[in-house]
């Protein structure tokens, strides 16, 4: 069973599913390490759901060449706040998006690159993964398939994203996961 829920938009709904496993190879650039005090099971699982995010962007712009969207790169202050939001729903043990606009802004203060009106943000949990491969796919696998949480790995809200954060926490078996993507004239 998987929980997604969409930022960053008037829709706030939450989707339980079941899901089926598709194991993926990936080769995205987001960097190691991203900040302190991250286990290495959570950078993983923040990696290799990075990767299977530009690979699909990657494979969307060549299905759809008039509609080009970029790989995105990790920007650090991102991924800080979408941590910290993982984090806070692992405590909490659910999915949210909480504090959305919050994140945004503060985003924004730290890169003046970044305007808070073109960000998006996808958060949801996996549990009972085996590893973090197993999570990362999963959770991508979700987010895929309704169009609330695409429109935001595919930049379908019109944004232009290239930067990206993504965060993990762990509660016990379950996964937390908060991706945020932003427009950034300063990447």
């Amino acid at each position: 069973m998987l929980e997604a829920r969409q930022g960053g938009g008037s829709m706030r709904k939450v989707l339980t599913i079941s899901a089926c496993v598709m194991v993926m190879t990936s080769s995205f650039a987001f960097a190691r390490p991203a900040t302190a005090k991250v286990s290495p099971i959570d950078r993983d699982a923040e990696i290799r759901l990075g990767n299977l995010i530009n690979q699909a962007r990657a494979q969307y712009s060549k299905q759809h060449p008039k509609q080009k969207i970029p790989q995105l790169t990790e920007d650090f202050v991102i991924v800080r706040e979408a941590r910290d939001h993982s984090i806070d729903m692992a405590d909490e043990q659910q999915v949210n998006d909480d504090g959305f606009r919050s994140r945004a802004s503060t985003i924004a203060a730290n890169d003046s690159g970044i305007d808070p009106r073109r960000m998006c943000e996808d958060s949801g949990r996996v549990p009972n993964a085996f590893g973090t491969q197993d999570a990362a796919q999963k959770m991508f696998d979700q987010w895929v398939k309704f169009s609330s949480t695409r429109s935001c790995l595919f930049d379908q809200n019109g944004y232009r994203t290239q930067s990206a954060g993504i965060g993990v926490a762990r509660n016990k078996l379950v996964f937390y996961f908060t991706f945020i993507a932003a427009h950034d004239t300063t990447p």
